[in-house]
């Protein structure tokens, strides 16, 4: 059973979300390794449409929406070290997003009994 509109993604803006979903589940601490993935996530970048910016920040929003509060400051100061553009569009996703103006005021929700 396929989707009547099928979402068609470019192998870059796949690679790009790679990217910066790996360096966002990693570790924040500074090694060689955070390091190869934070380059990659940049270089990941350069390779996107402008229309595929904006959908990549709306994806890394809704990636924040779903962490901590600390989590969310770790992985948006791990955005600005990559590309301050990309956090400013990311923040600026955040208060679009649907779930901005029902969290921002109230009780975090309970998801169990």
């Amino acid at each position: 059973m396929g989707s009547a509109y099928p979402l068609a993604l470019s192998e870059n803006y796949k690679q790009a979300q790679r990217a910066f979903a790996a360096l966002l589940e990693s570790n924040t601490g500074f090694d060689l390794h955070a390091d190869m993935q934070q380059l990659a996530a940049e270089r990941s970048l350069y390779r996107l449409s402008r229309s595929e910016l904006g959908t990549l920040a709306r994806w890394l929003g809704w990636q924040m929406v779903v962490r901590t509060r600390a989590a969310q400051r770790i992985g948006m100061n791990v955005l600005s070290t990559v590309n301050a553009r990309l956090e400013n569009a990311v923040e600026r996703e955040l208060t679009r997003l649907p779930v901005a103006q029902t969290t921002r005021n109230s009780a975090p929700m309970r998801l169990s009994a």
